[in-house]
């Protein structure tokens, strides 16, 4: 006698691996009041009307910044960038918003699992920031920039004064070098935060900077075309 197969039984869907990076921003947004939590919902689903047509993330921050006036700047942010995050994971996955936002929700490192209030209210203002304008469409905007190996984050320049001594180290120097070392952070194609880093002297300085004037110049000139053929340019999601 043959026995009926076996049913399989469903595993539970693994746990959501949150990034360091992202912990505080979701810590802020679970601590807000529930005031607050409503300013910033209510600031988000205001339509942007920016020339660029999308918002950038600098201006996002200021939407959350005016929504949040009692909270610092770098809190502010991490919860910008939080949300954002979890907003390209949804479309990069094709996983839906809500799902994710459930996930977070019950994450250990953010909510006590038995603080089951905690856990729904979390997943409930996820869920309503993941699905308002201003996010979906800054989401979508920094998917396609995104689609490189590495995506630019931040840039910062360190000038060193080197002396240059003669064989006796105990007279003045000769003279001295002036080195610019150039750190560019960015996203590698995995996600991940790296640095970079270059050293320049003044003639690379200065090509450099007429590199950049021409890129410049070369967008105005895209974005003049653009305007004439009535196409709006999305800015994408950076200052």
């Amino acid at each position: 006698m043959c026995r009926p197969p076996a049913k399989r039984k469903l595993m539970p869907e693994p746990p959501l691996r949150i990034p360091d990076r992202f912990l505080d921003g979701f810590s802020t947004l679970r601590d807000l009041s529930a005031e607050e939590a409503a300013s910033l919902a209510s600031a988000f689903e205001a339509p942007h009307d920016a020339p660029e047509g999308a918002p950038t993330l600098a201006a996002l921050r200021s939407l959350a910044q005016a929504a949040l006036p009692d909270r610092s700047a770098d809190a502010v942010n991490d919860l910008v960038l939080a949300v954002l995050g979890l907003s390209y994971q949804s479309r990069s996955t094709g996983t839906a918003s809500d799902s994710l936002a459930a996930n977070v929700s019950t994450s250990p490192r953010l909510v006590d699992p038995e603080d089951l209030g905690a856990a729904d209210r979390l997943r409930q203002r996820l869920a309503g920031l993941l699905a308002a304008p201003t996010v979906i469409l800054s989401g979508a905007t920094a998917e396609l920039a995104a689609e490189n190996d590495a995506t630019f984050v931040s840039a910062r320049t360190i000038v060193d004064v080197r002396p240059v001594f003669g064989p006796e180290p105990n007279d003045s120097p000769l003279g001295a070098l002036l080195v610019t070392n150039l750190k560019i952070d960015f996203f590698d194609a995995q996600g991940d935060l790296q640095s970079f880093f270059v050293t320049l002297g003044l003639s690379e300085l200065k090509e450099l900077g007429e590199v950049l004037a021409r890129a410049d110049q070369k967008v105005a000139a895209l974005e003049s075309l653009m305007a004439e053929a009535s196409i709006r340019h999305l800015a994408p999601t950076g200052d």
